[in-house]
């Protein structure tokens, strides 16, 4: 005997079948139990009621799971369940998963290696410290994390011509000379002869003549010198 083939109309019939066989049967199991929640007591239509498991490992298979099971077996699956509303169902179910995963966060935590604090106020890299210069012992307030770079201070006449000292010499220039003669030499040379003996531009002259306080020749001073006929010394 060849396949049964079933016509288009005939398929959905059945499937309308087994749709209302499975209400039937959730209605005669929602009776079966009492017709209410046991947890608050709700009373409504059958889709608002779900079959709580207290012991999931003698559940067998779902009520209403979709597979026709004749009611019989039904009741027997019923007597291993709790009636419940969808609203108590899901709050208790998730009670336990909270209880699961605090669980399970503990002995996660309890397996890691101990964690370093975050340092304190006053303590770790941002702590501020006062440290003595490296080349006069003035005291410098900082952190502790700038100290480790920390080379000196910029105390007037001391740690500032040390670096310069340190730069020109990592530059293979001149250094700049005190203020008395460099004064002196702005009035001899131009910008340009002096920035070419110390290594750098006639702009950078002038901005360490005005850094600090020293008199320079305005713009065509030497052009005007050279005019009239005034010696112009040269670097």
């Amino acid at each position: 005997m060849g396949k049964r083939i079933l016509t288009e109309r005939r398929k959905k019939f059945l499937q309308l079948r087994v749709v209302e066989a499975r209400h039937k049967v959730k209605e005669r199991a929602v009776a079966y139990k009492g017709g209410r929640c046991m947890l608050c007591g709700f009373i409504g239509c059958g889709a608002a009621y779900d079959f709580h498991h207290p012991d999931p490992s003698q559940k067998d298979f779902g009520i209403g799971s979709g597979s026709y099971k004749s009611f019989e077996r039904v009741r027997l699956e019923l007597d291993k369940t709790l009636l419940l509303c969808a609203n108590c169902h899901r709050t208790l179910h998730y009670e336990e998963y909270i209880k699961s995963f605090r669980l399970k966060k503990e002995e996660f935590l309890a397996e890691m290696p101990p964690r370093r604090g975050s340092p304190k106020k006053g303590e770790g890299p941002r702590a501020k410290i006062v440290v003595a210069c490296r080349t006069c012992g003035s005291p410098i307030a900082t952190t502790v994390a700038k100290a480790v770079k920390l080379m000196s201070c910029s105390k007037e006449g001391c740690c500032t011509a040390a670096k310069a000292l340190a730069r020109a010499a990592a530059l293979g220039r001149e250094p700049w000379p005190p203020d008395e003669e460099l004064s002196s030499l702005v009035w001899q040379t131009s910008m340009l002869a002096l920035g070419k003996r110390f290594g750098v531009s006639d702009v950078a002259v002038k901005k360490h003549c005005k850094k600090r306080g020293i008199p320079t020749p305005s713009i065509g001073y030497w052009s005007t010198a050279r005019s009239k006929g005034s010696p112009v010394g040269s670097a």
